[in-house]
């Protein structure tokens, strides 16, 4: 029987892609969406959800939490820097770093 085809994930040469594996499948691994790789490209160091809607020119802040952020986050491809305090005022986001 035939196998299924393995997941590969072309971004821009900015983004950061260091979070999928390219023998994923995409039934196993969540893909990053063009949306996420978009955020990734304009986190600077350590940011604030409000920091980053303001660099992406995003104004809903449901549509950026439930499709770019809780995104990233589930990839692993961002980090909170509060982790133990989810809904703190202060809290930020970062990049992960690569393994």
């Amino acid at each position: 029987p035939d196998r299924p085809a393995r997941a590969r994930i072309r971004s821009t040469p900015n983004a950061r892609s260091c979070w999928i594996t390219p023998e994923a499948t995409p039934e196993a691994t969540p893909q990053a969406t063009p949306e996420v790789l978009a955020m990734l490209d304009v986190i600077n160091g350590e940011m604030t959800r409000q920091e980053i809607m303001q660099a992406m020119n995003l104004k809903d802040e449901k549509h950026f939490r439930l499709h770019y952020l809780q995104r990233a986050l589930s990839l692993g491809a961002i980090e909170m820097t509060l982790p133990d305090r989810p809904q703190s005022p202060k809290q930020k986001y970062r990049l992960t770093k690569k393994e």
